[in-house]
Parts: structure tokens; C-alpha cells; sequence
């Protein structure tokens, strides 16, 4: 069959380029690693690929707020560490307070040691981040969470809105509690709390609850304990439900050092109460749970103690009062923490499955669209030298001619 010379040609200039282009393709996928760089290399890898770079993408923006969270939820733990320090020094002074044989410089300078507890636990209160955001002030980040009013109390000028970062797409870990939450309230299960009013002028001396029937019907109630002469001279005493405004027991006698034992709990009163004193047994909420008031005025009744037994009574009642607060206080303060150590725990296990998913992840793109090394170079050496084969064939068919077999 006779094949005419530019046949010849293009079939050889054509097989030449096709070679020249898969060496080309070739040398692309050693020099960058991938096999698939376009749609076009291959359809159903592209698409595939396409979706797995979004997923690691995502996983990625996941690891980094995965970061965040576990940046803000470390500040916050060391935080609520110091603030259980500054609560425990404060029970400490409160007790050394309760030594009757103080003078008024000792009593004093505990003062001003309960204030400067107060003073530093309002600066943990308004702990900030490395950005400068308040921790604790919920969505409002940008201004201190607790000023204090002209009374010493602590006043709550953040949101009730907790922060909260996502992590996965279906989970998000809050960050930074609620500060009223930490510093002005109580847990579940919190002890009630027993006071004697400072107008008070006897002598008597409250104890705290010593026993709890929490399933008694009125243990939640609020009550008042008043004390009243009664018709032969004795000192008689009522309990008072202030919650349902009815009386329990009316016109009992009072005996010293006997526990009255109603609402499901048991209080005991030492010394002798005046006609018109009183004490109260209130749930925490009623009784107060600020932390920096309860402070507060704890250092202006023991910088402001007077000697003599009334004396020492109104301060004695005070301390057990704010000593009830304070536990109740650390307890809170205790909770919340456990609580985050929970999320810093969650956000360490979901950390780790994030970088185990990515890794599967980017394995499985690397299997569509990369390219073996190996294998890649051995085909583009063995087209390498197909090229240069098909070169000197098409030079040699190139040099054909019957004139040369004339000569």
C-alpha cells in the first residue's frame, strides 16, 4: 500500500506532540504531587476532592475555635481558682474576727483585710483576656462586668447571655459564665441562712441550722423567731412563717441553749434574748448573695464591734451569718468550676477527634488527586524515551527519497 509523504508526516508529528503533551502532564504531577489539577484530569476525583477540601476547610475553622475555647475556658479555671483562694481567706479572717479578746486595732486592721479580699475579687470579677474582653460579663465584652454602689454592693452591669463558640456542626461550648451567676448567686441545695438583726439588744447567741429536713413541707419558708415578755414575767418566743404568714408556735417559753426544732430544721439559741429581739431563718436568696456587700459589711461590723456581751453577741451572729453566706458562696463558686473543667475536658477529646478526622481526611484527598512518585517518574522515563525514539525515526523518514537511490 503506498503511503503518501505528508501522511507520513502528520502521523509522526502527531504521535510526537501527543507524547510531548503526556510528558508535559507528567512532569506536572512530579513537580506538584497531584495527579488530578483540573476537572478535566478526572470528573468524578474533582468532585469528590471538592468536597473533601470543604470538609477540612470547616475542620480547620473548627480547630481554630476549638482554640478559643479552650484559651477562654483555661482563663476562666485559673480565675475561679483565685476567686475560691480569696473566698477561703476570707472565712479565715471572719473566724480570727470572732476572737472576743481583739482590741479595736486588731479588729481594724482585719477589716481592712476583708476589704482588700472584696477589692480583689472584684478585680477577678473584671478579669479580661488577652484581647481585652471581660470574661464574665456575657455578650457585653467590652465594659467591666461589677461596679460597686455607694453601699459596697456589687451591682452587675454585664448581660445575662453566655457566649458560647462552635466547635463541630452540631456542638458549641460555652465560654465565660455569667458573672451574677459566680458572684451574686447560690447553687442548687444552698444552706439556709440564720441572722440576728443588729438593733437587737440582748445577748443571745443564734448557731447555724444544726440539722435539715429538706422533704418537710415548710423547710423553704422563710421564718421569724420573736421574743416577747410574756403575762407572769417569763421571756416567751414565736415562730413566725413569714412565706405563708402564719404562726407555728406562739407563746412558747424560751429556754436557753434548747433547740427549736421546726420546718424541717433545728436552731439553737445560747443567752438571753430582750423582749422585741428577733432572728431570722431565710433561703440564701432572701437573705442576700452578694459577695462583695456580704463583705462589705462584714468589715464595717467588725471595725465597728463594741465590747460587753451585747456586743459580742451582735458581732458573734453577724460572723455566723456571713459564714453561711460564704460557704454557700464557695460552694457555688465550686460548682460553676467543675462545670468548666467538664467543657476543658470536652474541648481536649474534641480537639483530638478534629486533627484524627482531618488527617483521614486529607489521606483520602491525597489518594484521588495525588500522585505516586514511583510510578509517575517510571512512566515519564519510559515516555521520556519513547519521545526521543519517535525523534530520530520521524528525522530518519524525513531523509527518505528516490533520489537518493538514483545516486
Amino acid at each position: 500500500m503506498r503511503i503518501a509523504t505528508n501522511t507520513l508526516y502528520s502521523n509522526s508529528l502527531d504521535t510526537i506532540d501527543n507524547q510531548q503533551k503526556s510528558l508535559t502532564d507528567l512532569q506536572r504531577q512530579i513537580s506538584s504531587g497531584k495527579r488530578v489539577a483540573t476537572a478535566a484530569d478526572d470528573p468524578v476525583a474533582a468532585a469528590s476532592a471538592v468536597r473533601m477540601t470543604e470538609s477540612t476547610a470547616k475542620l480547620s475553622q473548627y480547630a481554630g475555635n476549638l482554640e478559643t475555647a479552650k484559651s477562654q475556658l483555661q482563663l476562666e479555671d485559673n480565675t475561679l481558682s483565685n476567686v475560691t483562694t480569696l473566698v477561703q481567706q476570707a472565712q479565715t479572717i471572719l473566724i480570727n474576727a470572732g476572737d472576743t479578746t481583739l482590741d479595736k486595732t486588731s479588729r481594724g486592721a482585719l477589716a481592712t483585710q476583708l476589704e482588700s479580699v472584696r477589692d480583689q475579687l472584684l478585680g477577678a470579677a473584671n478579669t479580661t483576656d488577652s484581647q481585652g474582653n471581660f470574661l464574665f460579663g456575657g455578650y457585653n465584652t467590652g465594659s467591666a462586668p461589677f461596679v460597686t454602689d455607694a453601699h459596697g454592693a456589687g451591682v452587675y452591669m454585664g448581660s445575662q447571655g453566655q457566649r458560647a463558640v462552635q466547635v463541630t456542626d452540631t456542638r458549641q461550648i460555652a465560654i465565660g459564665n455569667i458573672g451574677s451567676n459566680i458572684f451574686q448567686r447560690v447553687g442548687v441545695g444552698a444552706s439556709r441562712v440564720i441572722s440576728a438583726p443588729a438593733e437587737n439588744t440582748g445577748n443571745a447567741l443564734v448557731s447555724p441550722i444544726s440539722s435539715r429536713n429538706m422533704n418537710d413541707p415548710s423547710y423553704n419558708d422563710d421564718f421569724t423567731i420573736g421574743f416577747a415578755k410574756s403575762k407572769d414575767g417569763g421571756l416567751h418566743y414565736t415562730i413566725h412563717d413569714d412565706t405563708t404568714n402564719a404562726d407555728i408556735a406562739k407563746d412558747q417559753p424560751f429556754e436557753t441553749g434548747t433547740a427549736l426544732v421546726f420546718g424541717g430544721q433545728s436552731v439553737t439559741i445560747n443567752g438571753t434574748p430582750n423582749p422585741g429581739d428577733k432572728v431570722h431563718l431565710q433561703s440564701p436568696q432572701a437573705a442576700g448573695m452578694d459577695l462583695f456587700g456580704t463583705l462589705t459589711q462584714m468589715a464595717k461590723t467588725i471595725r465597728s464591734a463594741t465590747p460587753g456581751s451585747e456586743g459580742n453577741a451582735r458581732l458573734a451572729n453577724a460572723l455566723t451569718t456571713a459564714n453561711e453566706k460564704m460557704s454557700n458562696a464557695l460552694d457555688n463558686v465550686l460548682t460553676i468550676q467543675a462545670g468548666v473543667g467538664a467543657r476543658e475536658q470536652e474541648v481536649s477529646t474534641l480537639s483530638t477527634q478534629n486533627s484524627d478526622s482531618n488527617t483521614q481526611y486529607q489521606t483520602q484527598l491525597n489518594d484521588l488527586t495525588g500522585s505516586d512518585f514511583v510510578s509517575t517518574y517510571s512512566k515519564f522515563s519510559e515516555l521520556q524515551n519513547s519521545l526521543t525514539a519517535a525523534e530520530k525515526t520521524f528525522m530518519q523518514v524525513q531523509n527518505l527519497s528516490l533520489f537518493d537511490l538514483i545516486k
